[in-house]
């Protein structure tokens, strides 16, 4: 998983959702 701050939080958000 990327480490990029931004996305970071997205990534997971998205991937949880």
């Amino acid at each position: 998983m990327p480490q990029m701050m931004p996305l970071n939080w997205m990534t997971l958000y998205f991937m949880f959702n």
